[in-house]
């Protein structure tokens, strides 16, 4: 059994591991536009953000721990926003291009 769940885990680190220069090689070969390098970007977030999401969600959730769970999401979600709110009240909101139409610079007068 341990033999098995040994070589199970070195394969299984070999595939993970072999996605690195197979990315390498595939730049020489294709090199993606700006909206596919963002949509790849933005689907490895989502599935790193979704594992994880399940490992701890579906841990708590066994347990019992509901409640806590709720509140971390909500007071997590809250002190994101103001402290998202404080860095945009400094000007943190200029670091993104795509921001400055959403808030325009003021006129001098």
């Amino acid at each position: 059994m341990t033999g098995d769940m040994s070589l199970d885990a070195f394969l299984f680190g070999i595939i993970s591991a072999i996605s690195l220069p197979l990315g390498a090689i595939t730049l020489l070969i294709w090199r993606p536009s700006d909206k596919w390098t963002s949509g790849l970007m933005a689907f490895g977030g989502g599935a790193l953000l979704a594992a994880l999401t399940i490992d701890l969600v579906g841990s708590a959730l066994e347990a019992g721990h509901f409640y806590p769970l709720a509140a971390g999401c909500i007071l997590g979600g809250l002190f994101y926003m103001g402290l998202n709110a404080i860095i945009n009240s400094q000007g943190g909101f200029f670091k993104k291009g795509s921001n400055h139409p959403q808030f325009p610079a003021e006129k001098e007068t």
